[in-house]
């Protein structure tokens, strides 16, 4: 083994034990002791790599915020392009939410850690944030469809990304979730229902 693989295989068991301490103890009670002894290594290896657990936090979303652009880069312009019918558009954000979900499932004890109240409350609205960005940046919305004039285009906005994404967070959080090929088909079904739809008011 040559010295990047060994340190990437020490990275990942610093960023294993990190989740493990995040879920049991919070990360206001954790320390970087906690984290050497439960990944086995040294002081002098963890601060090879990381400054404190600060700096590993914020590493470590990063990385997952860098991912999520990444994948919803590559895959708008498709849904932006003004040429393609709505079939082949819902088409195409049916890819792009199975991609954003397999990616969550793929990392569900880590968002499931990032997401909690006493780890960084601010994770989730940076995330949210870079979505809403990129959507903006593409014109995703307005290519594809015209805002209703009943309510405002900013609430417009907000009803249908932070619809979206509340639906992906509760899906990560829960027990026993759907798979992603379910869950995103849940997503966008629900883009297309109104709360009176999904109720059946009587």
């Amino acid at each position: 083994m040559d010295r990047n693989q060994k340190k990437a295989l020490t990275d990942q068991k610093i960023r294993t034990a990190f989740i493990m301490l995040l879920n049991e103890k919070g990360f206001a009670n954790l320390n970087v002791s906690d984290i050497t002894i439960t990944a086995e290594i040294s002081r002098g290896t963890f601060y090879l790599h990381y400054l404190d657990k600060f700096d590993l936090l914020e590493q470590i979303e990063q990385e997952i915020l860098d991912d999520v652009q990444t994948l919803l880069q590559n895959n708008l312009d498709d849904i932006a392009d003004p040429k393609i019918t709505m079939p082949e558009a819902h088409d195409h954000l049916y890819n792009l939410f199975f991609k954003l979900i397999t990616y969550g499932y793929q990392h569900r004890p880590l968002f499931i850690s990032l997401m909690r109240p006493d780890v960084d409350v601010t994770f989730s609205d940076r995330l949210y944030q870079l979505v809403v960005t990129i959507f903006r940046g593409k014109n995703v919305l307005q290519t594809q469809a015209s805002y209703s004039t009943e309510v405002p285009e900013d609430y417009a906005e907000v009803i249908v990304i932070l619809g979206a994404f509340n639906i992906f967070k509760h899906w990560l959080l829960k027990e026993n979730p759907e798979t992603p090929t379910e869950v995103a088909e849940i997503i966008l079904t629900s883009r297309f229902l109104s709360p009176y739809n999904l109720i059946h008011i009587n």
